[in-house]
Parts: C-alpha cells; structure tokens; sequence
C-alpha cells in the first residue's frame, strides 16, 4: 500500500538521538542545523530536547524529529528507556579536545546497539574551533574507532557551522535510502496508511447507559495487520483510533467527532523560561506548537492571577489564533502540564480533560503551585533561575460537520 503525505506536509517522519557527554556541543549542533544559528551560552542541557527539521531527499520531504539527550544521563539503560520507541537513527558526539568524552564513545556505541541493533549510528567530533598546534586532538583515534564499527565519522565546528548541516544530512539520506532499499515504503511512516470499518448495515449506532460499547469482533485479520506492505505496524508500534459520528434524533446536520492518541514526544512541548525572578509582565506566552490539526499554546502568571494571585504560580493551555476557527469550533483534550524538576526529582505535574471551546479557549490550574515551594532551591524548580514547563497532549478531539 503506498504511502501518503502527513497532514503538516512532508512525507517521512525519522526521530534520531543526539548523544554525548555534558558539555560536547550537542544543544549547539542542534541550534545551528535547525535555526541556522550559534548557542552562546554554554550551560549544560540538563532535560531532554526535541525539535524537528524537514529535509529534502529524492524529491521527498523527510521530517527529522532530534532529541538531545542530556549528557548528565551518563549511565542510562536505552533498552529500557522510551525515548528509543521509533528511533532510527543516532549521532553521538564528543569534543575533539577533551580526551574523557571520546573515551565514553563505546559505551554510549554499545549500549545503543543493545537497544536496538538496526539503528543507524554517525559519529561527530565536536569543536574543531577549538584545535590549536598544542591541542592533543582526537581524530586519528576517532577514525580507528569508526572503521571498527562500521560507522561514519565526521568532524564538526557548530560554532563555525562546519560540516553541521552535512553530518544531518547524510544520515537522514542514509536511512531513507535503507528504507526503500528495503521496500519499506509503505510502512515507513507510522500514520501513512489506515484500516477502518464501519457498521456493515449502515445504521446508526446508539451508546445509551446499557449500551456504553461498541465494537467489531474481527476488525481485521492478524495477517493483514502484521504485513509490512500495509503500513499498520512499523518498529513493533501502532496507531489506533476512532471516528464517531454524533447524530443526535432530530439533527439537520451530522457532526464527527475524530480523536487521536499521539505519540509521546510528537506530543510534548518543552517551554524554558530563563531569569525568572526577574520577570515583570503579568502574563507570559509560549511558542505555539501544533498536535495533531490543533495549535496550542501554553500562558503563565508568574504571580498567579485571581485566587492564585501572589500566591500561587497559575499556568494554561490555551487554543492558539482561535479567532481563525469556524463558528461553533469545539475542540476536546486530554492533557498533562508540568513543571520539571531539574535536579532528578519528580516533577510538579497534573493531567486535565477539557472542551475548549469560543467562551474557554483556555484551561488549567490559577493555583498550579505555590510561589513559596518553586522557590526554594533544595526543590529543584527553578535551577540557575531557569524554569521548564511542559505541556503533553494524550488526547485531542475535534467536533466538525459531517457532510
């Protein structure tokens, strides 16, 4: 079954890791590929990132969706690690003039492999800028290890931006190439095909309070589900979901109500929010990001507001531009927010169900969390003034006119 282009544009969706230890310019090399631009602050990412880049291949538009892994996660176990669910490739970076970070390489080769031995793997040597004559640099033994292993080495300066948006490049080719070396096409995007069945006699179907399910016993055979060519299952996962037509008796017009159940990390944004103390304006806005056909956005009081006014820190998701959607929009969700604790502790999170909709296009907590407790700094909310707040969408809905 051949594919079809997602709903934002492109036609492949790859999710690759970013590895290495602390301080060998991995959040840099990420800046410089997918905003063309240099990081010069030099704190060590201590939550992990996800961004993402399209990239042109064959004529096609390949989604890279990047996770920088914070390289403070030194020993962490990726066979068990959910971050690995779907990822298909890897770059694992080290600093050319730190002799410590190339000799974490092989553990960090290693203990990919035994997660998943099919992943594509590149390796970066960071920070060429830096080389001098006295500098004792690393290449030559970067080479060995490479030819060792059957992986690419290339060497890299984000600050300069040399070989950057090469070293992307040529892994993001290398794999689609191996999915369609593969004859993998069909099933290479998670949501490029579907299966759906609907009631046979083409009558309505009512949920009442002894009815509440409905169903079909043999939605499809466990052959036509395991079969690559259809596309219902790629790296061992799957996407389900549900349509629902609500006809109430006397309506002049149908309406469907189509709900998904996203991915984790296409779900999550990661908003950070730095010099916090020294914030003045009542109320902050984040980027928007989109989940699914919904733009979404995330508002936060840093000094509360109504009964959480001076007390409390207030945050909400909000429907971005809903000025754009057409009368009557109503959109459901069901979301988690969350303030990390940056220190390894658990975070400061809660999970809501809301209709947004003209009159509330915005809905969370006034009283999220008290002032008193996010400032104390044995808590580990706020972590050299830097506070990160994470918005994740489980559930989103959408209630439109069925014609």
């Amino acid at each position: 079954m051949a594919g079809c282009r997602f709903e934002d544009g492109h036609d492949h969706l790859y999710k690759l890791l970013l590895i290495g230890d602390s301080c060998v310019g991995k959040s840099s090399l990420l800046s410089r590929f997918t905003r063309g631009e240099f990081r010069t602050d030099h704190n060590p990412t201590t939550t992990n990132n996800v961004v993402a880049r399209d990239v042109y291949v064959d004529g096609k538009i390949v989604k890279a969706q990047i996770v920088d892994i914070a390289g403070n996660h030194k020993y962490r176990d990726f066979s068990t690690d959910v971050q690995m669910q779907n990822v298909v490739g890897a770059l694992i970076v080290y600093d050319v003039t730190r002799c410590s970070t190339f000799e974490d390489v092989e553990r960090w080769f290693r203990d990919l492999k035994i997660s998943n031995g099919e992943i594509e793997v590149t390796l970066i040597g960071n920070k060429t800028d830096l080389v001098k004559d006295s500098v004792t640099t690393y290449a030559e033994a970067g080479k060995s290890f490479a030819e060792r292993v059957s992986v690419s080495l290339t060497e890299t300066s984000a600050k300069e931006g040399i070989n950057v948006e090469k070293v992307f490049a040529e892994l993001i080719t290398r794999i689609f190439r191996k999915v369609i070396k593969n004859d993998t096409m069909g099933a290479s995007d998670t949501h490029a095909s579907s299966f759906s069945s609907e009631d046979i006699d083409g009558k309505r179907t009512r949920f009442s309070e002894k009815q509440l399910k409905w169903g079909f016993t043999k939605l499809i055979s466990l052959n036509s589900f395991r079969d690559a060519g259809n596309g219902c299952l790629y790296h061992d996962s799957c996407v389900f979901g549900a349509e629902a037509f609500v006809v109430p008796k006397y309506a002049e017009k149908d309406q469907s109500l189509s709900m998904i159940n996203p991915s984790a990390v296409m779900s999550t944004h990661t908003w950070t929010i730095e010099n916090f103390s020294a914030i003045t304006e009542n109320a902050l806005l984040s980027e928007h990001f989109k989940v699914g056909k919904v733009k979404w956005k995330l508002s936060l009081y840093p000094k509360g507001c109504n009964t959480g006014k001076d007390t409390h820190v207030s945050i909400f998701l909000q429907v971005h531009d809903s000025g754009s959607l057409s009368d009557g929009w109503k959109i459901f969700a069901k979301y988690k927010i969350r303030v990390k604790q940056q220190c390894g502790g658990a975070d400061e999170e809660i999970e809501l169900n809301h209709w947004f909709h003209d009159s509330a296009s915005g809905w969370g907590l006034q009283k999220f969390m008290l002032l008193s407790e996010l400032g104390e700094a044995e808590k580990g909310f706020l972590l050299h003034d830097v506070l990160i707040v994470e918005a994740e969408i489980l559930v989103v809905g959408m209630l439109k006119d069925f014609n």
